[in-house]
């Protein structure tokens, strides 16, 4: 039987829409009674970073606090390309992420969530080389001093980096700094780039790789989206939870996961109106989390 206080001890959260402000939203995250969340701090489809007074920022410091909200999470603007062979467009992504870096550090957000990019016809060497160089600068000026990235695995669709775990554990081995660059994983990126975590058997495949290829001490953060594509599809679209080709099954195994459990796990599927779909998701999710003694009848 389901007891309500189970899942008080683990971190859900859901993707909040800051067009409002961003006391609005945590507001929002109050109603829905969520300790982890995620939000952009500027539009994700420009490169304007607009300023945020010492104000909002403290205020929002507070907020945080009264709500109880115990991870706060950013994610970057959808334009960023650290791997683009693009001049124009890399001098933009570099400027971009580090004035998010620097309102991340204002507002006392950790971590920033940030995609690797893709290097267009340039090629997998290219993308990775140019990827690690970006975020060795980025480290060296000192614009991770109190904000790290978490790069954000892919569904691999064109020529994105990131989908395979080799490559993201390729940019990490030439990026020690553990405390500072770490990953984000995908749910839904993961099945439709060939990880079929839609059962136990692939799940626990796909962590023993991660533990043995990276390490599960760098990752930081779950978004959980069910994919409305089926595995190894290579085609990101995100599905209400349990309603794609991952299953209500499939996050029965996730969310209870010994290996996952201390984590923050994050929402990104579709929102309706006055966020009812987040609701709907959190529902869902809360009723598949068993209590330790159940655990073992997990298939």
């Amino acid at each position: 039987m389901f007891n309500y206080y189970i899942y008080k001890t683990m971190y859900l959260g859901v993707h909040l829409f800051t067009n409002k402000g961003l006391l609005q939203a945590i507001k929002e995250a109050e109603v829905m009674d969520i300790n982890a969340i995620q939000l952009f701090i500027h539009s994700p489809a420009s490169w304007k970073v607009s300023s945020i007074p010492n104000q909002i920022s403290l205020q929002f410091k507070e907020a945080i606090l009264k709500a109880k909200i115990k991870f706060v999470f950013a994610h970057s603007s959808y334009l960023i390309n650290l791997a683009s062979p693009k001049e124009q467009v890399y001098k933009n992504s570099i400027i971009c992420l580090k004035k998010e870096l620097n309102l991340c550090k204002q507002l006392g957000i950790p971590f920033l969530v940030v995609h690797t990019g893709s290097p267009l016809n340039k090629g997998e060497k290219y993308g990775i080389e140019k990827i690690i160089k970006s975020l060795k600068k980025i480290d060296e000026e000192g614009y991770l001093e109190k904000t790290g990235i978490l790069l954000e695995n892919t569904a691999g669709a064109g020529n994105t980096l990131g989908w395979k775990l080799e490559q993201l554990a390729e940019i990490l081995k030439a990026l020690p700094q553990k405390e500072k660059i770490g990953i984000c994983l995908d749910t839904c990126h993961l099945l439709a780039s060939g990880y079929n975590i839609s059962n136990s058997k692939g799940l626990r495949k796909t962590l023993k790789s991660f533990s043995q290829l990276i390490g599960m001490e760098r990752l930081k953060l779950l978004h959980l989206n069910d994919s409305f594509y089926p595995c190894n599809s290579r085609r990101d679209k995100h599905q209400h939870i349990g309603k794609g080709y991952i299953g209500r099954k499939g996050f029965s195994n996730i969310v209870n996961e010994p290996k996952l459990k201390h984590l923050p796990m994050i929402l990104e599927t579709p929102k309706g109106v006055n966020y009812n779909y987040d609701k709907e998701n959190l529902s869902v999710l809360r009723s598949l989390i068993k209590d330790e003694q159940n655990l073992k009848h997990l298939n």
